[in-house]
């Protein structure tokens, strides 16, 4: 849906009379036909976010969107979810990633054209754009004279690269892209029956993904039909051997063989095996990896507990669940399997600050060697840690300033401050003031109320009595006014200045490249002796993995810390919205920090900022808006 069908749709929602299509038309310059086209799509759009919302038309009288107040709000809501921008162009690239690496043979541009119904131009400019994601994926994307175009490269990695496209089509849009579009129903049929007869036979439990073993099978047969085998290492061919898995397998395509002219290879079956083990048992990764599971796990928990000053040592919880979990990670990624997160992306977005401080623990952890840990493994290992954070904080959401007024000195009032504290955890005192008649309360801090030994009055906050002797009676009064009253909201202060300079601050940049955004970036960041020149490939090859994408529209990429000697944020606003790993981002956040600085309790502000951004879309737009660096600084400096 592109800007003027949101557009289009926030004044349908501002309006509760019907407006007429030549009004509309007017509004947006557009003709009336223009307007019906997209009254049309938007009405696609509602049926997918299953809102009970319609777009009335009325002959003579106009549009009109009916629906409750609060389920338009929930529309807004789903409009500023970066999934809900024009994903046309997205939908293109795997369309076109899909046909090239499902192709007997080379295929011709006219080919491409003519099978995704666009230009030939079209498909030349995307095949540019698709050099560096079959680059991504250790392959490479080949046009020749007379051949066509095709893709090179392992067999193994065109199946999973194939598998992930297909998911990313169907995640994309439900109702396109399915298996019944590109898939042989015979075929699927054959597949399915095959596997759950022998599933059945081995008495085991149907995993809820089984479609994904399903698809590999369909690839399997397709690739094979067309001279493309697979070949496994020997120690991924030792993995499998003599388990229930590669019996499971062996079993399947013992079956498929009796339908299909195809010689299964042992690799084949291996091939099989490797998927079918992740998903039915993590026994063996529990045997085989338990060693490096349980230094990886205590690894992790010494070095989360530096980063963020959390005590967890004694959490055998956490140790247990992060062992489980670890072991299964290490399979995977030794034998190229993948694991899907449907909460990436979220728990990115809630959790920012503890994901990149387990990427970055990762990322040094096995920099000798050849692991990449992807982010779907990051967002679980995050979770868990949450967990462990939230059972050790033992913290009441709500939190509380007053200040205490008493008779007594500062020195004797602070014991009245430790049993308040002891017993009202949530309660912040600010300030500990000894009461007299020319007292100003135009000078004191801001706060939700006033505590007080002796009577006073305020015109304008709360005031409650307590007694020197802080009685329970007193503590059930304060609780009390607590659970009935919601803390008041407070501008708070970033000292974004410590961590950057104007001259790093570049508003409206032209760029709409990510890779050059990066490179122009970090190098400014080189030239002002802020980073090592090693530190400007860190960052470019960590963007190649995964999307650092925390709100709609920001992305906070960081290079490797050990290539930082001084701590720095630089930024940019984007002139136009740049397309980044398949999403719109306007501003970027481009961190260079040194690992003991991610504990700093003002860069820890910066978390809180963008999810203060993501929540008031007016400030982001202001952000957005200005061409001033200094704005742009003081515009960060503060939250609620």
């Amino acid at each position: 849906m592109n800007q003027r069908q949101k557009s289009l749709i926030y004044q349908l929602i501002e309006s509760n009379s019907y407006i007429t299509t030549k009004a509309l038309a007017d509004s947006f310059n557009v003709s009336e036909r223009t307007i019906h086209s997209d009254l049309n799509k938007i009405e696609a759009f509602l049926t997918e976010t299953q809102l009970p919302l319609a777009i009335q038309r009325k002959k003579g009288t106009g549009i009109l969107l009916s629906g409750l107040p609060h389920e338009k709000e929930l529309l807004k809501q789903s409009l500023n979810d970066p999934s809900a921008l024009d994903t046309d162009n997205d939908q293109l690239q795997r369309m076109l990633v899909f046909h090239l690496l499902v192709a007997k043979d080379g295929i011709s541009l006219d080919e491409l054209a003519e099978k995704l119904f666009v230009s030939r131009r079209t498909i030349q400019k995307e095949l540019t754009t698709l050099e560096a994601f079959f680059r991504q994926h250790h392959l490479q994307l080949v046009s020749k004279t007379r051949l066509g175009t095709f893709v090179t490269g392992d067999e193994t990695k065109k199946r999973q690269v194939l598998v992930k496209i297909l998911r990313d089509m169907q995640k994309a849009d439900p109702k396109s892209t399915s298996l019944t579009e590109f898939f042989a129903q015979d075929t699927v049929k054959v597949i399915q029956s095959t596997l759950r007869d022998v599933i059945l036979e081995n008495q085991l439990e149907p995993p809820a993904e089984l479609s994904s073993i399903e698809v590999h099978i369909y690839f399997m047969l397709e690739r094979m039909k067309q001279g493309q085998k697979v070949t496994l290492s020997e120690d991924e061919n030792r993995a499998v051997n003599h388990t229930q898995a590669q019996t499971i397998s062996s079993q399947v395509l013992a079956k498929l063989a009796t339908v299909y002219p195809i010689e299964f290879s042992p690799d084949e079956i291996n091939y099989l095996a490797l998927r079918i083990a992740n998903l039915f048992s993590v026994s063996q990764a529990a045997d085989r990896f338990e060693n490096e599971s349980q230094e990886l796990a205590a690894h992790l928990i010494d070095q989360v507990q530096q980063f963020l000053d959390y005590s967890l040592a004694d959490d055998q919880l956490l140790a247990q669940n992060l062992i489980s979990h670890l072991s299964s990670t290490y399979f995977r990624l030794n034998y190229g399997l993948a694991i899907s997160n449907p909460l990436t992306e979220n728990v990115f977005s809630t959790y920012t600050q503890l994901f990149l401080v387990l990427q970055l623990i990762l990322e040094d952890y096995f920099e000798a060697e050849a692991f990449y840990v992807p982010q779907d493994e990051i967002a679980y290992l995050t979770i868990h840690f949450q967990a462990a954070i939230e059972r050790h904080q033992h913290k009441k959401t709500r939190n509380y300033q007053t200040i205490l007024v008493s008779e007594y000195s500062r020195g004797m009032a602070t014991f009245l401050e430790a049993r308040l504290n002891r017993e009202l955890p949530e309660l912040t005192i600010l300030d500990l003031i000894e009461y007299s008649p020319e007292m100003r309360f135009e000078d004191l801090p801001a706060v939700d109320f006033i505590l007080t030994t002796l009577p006073v009055q305020h015109d304008e906050l709360p005031v409650i009595e307590i007694s020197p002797m802080i009685t329970e009676t007193d503590l059930a009064q304060v609780n009390k006014y607590m659970l009935e009253h919601i803390p008041n909201k407070r501008i708070k202060s970033f000292d974004l200045s410590v961590f950057t300079n104007p001259f790093l601050i570049f508003p409206k940049l032209a760029l709409t490249d990510p890779t050059e955004i990066l490179s122009f970036m970090s190098t400014i960041l080189v030239e002002n002796d802020y980073v090592c020149p090693e530190f400007v490939a860190s960052v470019l090859e960590r963007d190649q993995h995964s999307s650092t994408r925390v709100a709609a529209f920001v992305t906070l990429p960081h290079g490797n810390p050990m290539y930082v000697k001084a701590s720095t944020i630089s930024i940019a606003t984007m002139q136009q919205p740049v397309t980044w790993h398949g999403e719109q981002i306007r501003c970027v956040f481009l961190l260079a920090i040194k690992k003991e600085d991610l504990k700093n309790a003002e860069f820890k502000k910066l978390f809180s900022v963008i999810r203060y951004l993501e929540k008031q879309p007016e400030r982001l737009h202001q952000l957005l808006e200005t061409d001033q660096p200094l704005e742009i600084l003081t515009l960060l400096s503060s939250y609620e």
